[in-house]
């Protein structure tokens, strides 16, 4: 299909029915995504481990039963490594139970128009009706990345930690491999094979690639290639977006009646004001782009583990008052040193370091794998938040997530105004920041951050606390007087 418009280009076996594997993955996250969207969930929020969430066989985070651990960590082991003990475990603080989980997101696939997706868990492991199609997981994935923009980028991330223990991407390989990949999920059961869907960015365009039923990682992985560089040599350049409708999700008012009592029990930070009522995930107005995004998606014989990988920057959590709170300050901090690592290594072995925004042509890769089908579908991206000049300290860059129409409009974004070499410095350009005539910085909070690259510690300054409109005019601003300045989106 043509994500763009949901035209389908080219199909083989697109809605038939098959084991989707931990590609599952992908719904238990985008109904967190909504929840904590909808004030129900925060990222800060303790999750007690159950017997049977700690029970679940690998891939697993190794959780143990009793034990609370921070949603944003089992967010990262679901998407990253794949854990279906940390999938479990998020479907049940949502529906109380994996068959009431099961439910919500059954719910959620009618919403989305999933007419051929049955869920049975939240994790994927094989059960009689959990089945799907390459179809609906690329619709998946293309909901992903167009409502949730600002947690599109955990997919690309190669590690990142989990609380536990840095989890690694199981994707990569591909990751590294193929110039613009940046996501979304693997999945792998005897029964379902290797199962993949892939995105990838090339310019203004944009390929998202599902296949399912590979016979080993190795031929799904040349399959992927083979078709993000099919998509991107059919995907028309100009294309009128139509995002996917707005989803109202009926019915799952009974997830937060689930979350009231750890809400009341204080273990939940939500933001201020009553939750939301259901209400559509926000879809923007069709506009005129140029070029596209291209998802394919490809179903193939029966029977995939990985994940994505790329480090972001982040500021505090979806709710303001966050922002004040010094644990939140250092998690950041804690959260930023361990992907700075990652991008360290990256560089230091001359690897890309992956970051929306134009990517080269990739060599096509030769001959189908056979035995294999796929279906096309393109989603155009949302137009990419402007870059301001990152100051020279910064070895490895890292541009603003992709917000796009479907961004929270909290005060979950920031400004970076330089790295140093002395905290001293740092606060010193706060202050001399805080003192120009910057009205869109009023309202923000100062914090220097502490982070590691390629074994230097850097101070980075910044002001946090400030919603998306005033960051980014913020550093319009700054860069017109010459000053370094950079937006921070929100992240997980």
């Amino acid at each position: 299909m043509d994500a763009r418009t949901g035209k389908v280009i080219s199909a083989s076996n697109a809605e038939t029915r098959v084991h989707p594997a931990s590609l599952t993955k992908m719904m238990t996250l985008y109904i967190v995504f909504d929840q904590i969207k909808r004030g129900r969930m925060s990222l800060d929020q303790k999750i007690t481990i159950s017997e049977h969430a700690a029970a679940e066989p690998p891939s697993k985070l190794g959780l143990k039963p009793g034990q609370k651990i921070e949603l944003r960590y089992l967010i990262r082991a679901a998407a990253i490594k794949s854990a279906n003990d940390a999938a479990t475990a998020m479907g049940e603080a949502v529906g109380g139970s994996e068959s009431g989980f099961a439910n919500v997101m059954n719910q959620y696939a009618r919403a989305m128009g999933l007419r051929n997706t049955t869920f049975m868990n939240a994790n994927g492991l094989t059960r009689p009706g959990h089945m799907s199609t390459a179809h609906d997981m690329a619709e998946i994935g293309r909901r992903l990345y167009y409502d949730f923009p600002q947690y599109y980028n955990i997919f690309s991330r190669n590690a990142t930690s989990a609380g536990l223990k840095t989890v690694q991407n199981t994707n990569r390989r591909l990751l590294d491999a193929y110039p613009g990949a940046d996501g979304i999920k693997t999945g792998y059961t005897k029964a379902a094979g290797f199962n993949l869907v892939s995105s990838a960015q090339r310019g203004d365009m944009r390929v998202i690639v599902a296949v399912m039923g590979a016979r080993s990682s190795a031929s799904r992985n040349a399959e992927v290639a083979r078709l993000m560089d099919l998509g991107f040599s059919k995907m028309p350049r100009v294309a009128r977006v139509n995002p996917p409708a707005p989803l109202r999700t009926v019915g799952t008012q009974v997830a937060a009646a689930r979350m009231a009592p750890a809400i009341a029990a204080g273990t939940a930070t939500v933001a201020a004001a009553a939750a939301e009522a259901d209400s559509p995930v926000g879809a923007a107005e069709p506009v005129a782009v140029r070029g596209s995004t291209v998802a394919v998606a490809a179903p193939v014989a029966e029977t995939a583990a990985l994940e994505a990988g790329r480090p972001m920057p982040r500021t505090l959590s979806a709710d303001a008052a966050l922002t004040r709170n010094s644990q939140s300050i250092a998690a950041a901090i804690a959260e930023v040193n361990a992907e700075l690592a990652d991008a360290s290594a990256r560089v230091a072995a001359g690897r890309p370091v992956p970051r929306p925004g134009p990517a080269v042509a990739a060599a096509p890769v030769s001959g189908p794998v056979s035995g294999s089908a796929s279906t096309f579908a393109s989603v155009a991206p949302s137009a990419p938040t402007p870059r301001v000049k990152a100051p020279a300290l910064e070895s490895a860059p890292i541009t603003v997530a992709n917000a796009g129409g479907g961004t929270t409009g909290g005060n979950d974004w920031g400004v970076q105004v330089g790295a140093f070499r002395s905290r001293g410095d740092a606060e010193r350009q706060l202050l001399t920041t805080a003192l120009q005539d910057v009205p869109e910085l009023a309202g923000g909070l100062r914090r220097v951050e502490a982070a590691k690259v390629q074994g230097v510690t850097v101070y980075r300054a910044q002001f946090v606390g400030l919603d998306q409109n005033s960051a980014i005019a913020a550093c319009g601003s700054l860069a017109r007087r010459s000053a370094d300045c950079m937006p921070l989106a929100p992240g997980i």
